[in-house]
């Protein structure tokens, strides 16, 4: 396990300040914002300037599948049918992959890949979860309590208005 608290640097929003050493508070849309240790796990943004004075384009997004259910997989995993940089997308900043992966690769494992295979979170290409996946994902998010982050949390329940959801690497 990482001493996540000595290898990440910390990247602060300038809205965020913090609440004590796990949460942060954002002021400008009032969400709350994972902190483990250093590094800010889970972020949003209120529009693309923001997204892009924070980091740029280095970030993996977290995005709803806009597709109707009826869509097939070949059609869902295509990178026709993707358009990054959503404002309602949530955002892993590029430095802290490795924690990402540390803290949830389990958790998000088994998303399918736009050759349509199945495995382990591709934080550098296209990982789809269906809707079961995503209740599954859901579930065991909220019974590790040391992982039952608010934001996620959140935006996973909001996702069950979808197709499920995409992790689209860097």
């Amino acid at each position: 396990m990482y001493d996540l608290s000595l290898n990440f640097p910390q990247k602060r929003p300038p809205q965020a300040v913090a609440l004590d050493d796990r949460f942060l508070y954002n002021k400008m849309d009032r969400q709350v914002i994972v902190s483990r240790g250093d590094i800010l796990l889970f972020q949003t943004f209120l529009s693309q300037e923001e997204r892009r004075g924070f980091g740029g384009s280095y970030f993996i997004e977290m995005q709803y599948c806009n597709l109707p259910r009826e869509t097939g997989i070949e059609r869902i995993v295509s990178v026709d049918a993707l358009v990054h940089w959503k404002n309602d997308s949530l955002y892993i900043y590029g430095d802290d992959e490795s924690a990402f992966v540390s803290l949830y690769g389990e958790i998000f494992a088994g998303g399918t890949y736009s050759n349509l295979a199945c495995g382990a979170v591709d934080t550098c290409g296209i990982n789809y979860y269906s809707p079961e996946k995503t209740k599954r994902i859901l579930k065991r998010v909220k019974a590790e309590k040391s992982l039952g982050d608010p934001v996620l949390i959140s935006w996973l329940e909001r996702s069950r208005a979808y197709n499920g959801f995409y992790i689209l690497g860097l």
